[in-house]
């Protein structure tokens, strides 16, 4: 797949059977997940086998991504949690009206962010 600046990036959330959290990015978070699920992803993956994803947050572009999972991973456990937590109920409440609006349920676990506006991930 060839990357554009105008290709999304996502920062991604796995639970680990051992109750770790992975955080990664990628383009396409579902073949990324499949990878590490089969021992094909990351070194920590391979020794923590994956049970669910936990959340994915779409940025514009790599770098913003980047930068978030930094920022990400320097929270503690709790603090992780409670991100992913708000992210959890931040997606499905735009999914909602999405599904609302097209007459549809739907449960995905996704939300974006644009990058601009770091004050987002407070509220």
């Amino acid at each position: 797949m060839i990357q554009t600046a105008q290709t999304p990036w996502f920062l991604y959330m796995i639970e680990c059977d051992d109750g770790s959290i992975y955080t990664g990015i990628a383009t396409n978070v579902e073949s990324r997940f499949q990878a590490h699920a089969s021992g094909k992803g990351a070194k920590y993956t391979r020794a923590h086998k994956p049970r669910d994803l936990l959340l994915a947050v779409r940025y514009p572009n790599r770098s913003i991504a980047s930068k978030a999972e930094y920022e990400f991973k320097k929270l503690s456990a709790k603090l992780k949690r409670s991100w992913i937590e708000k992210g959890i109920a931040l997606a499905e409440a735009e999914q909602g009206v999405a599904a609302i609006k097209a007459g549809d349920q739907c449960t995905d676990r996704y939300a974006e962010h644009g990058g601009a506006d770091e004050s987002k991930n407070d509220q």
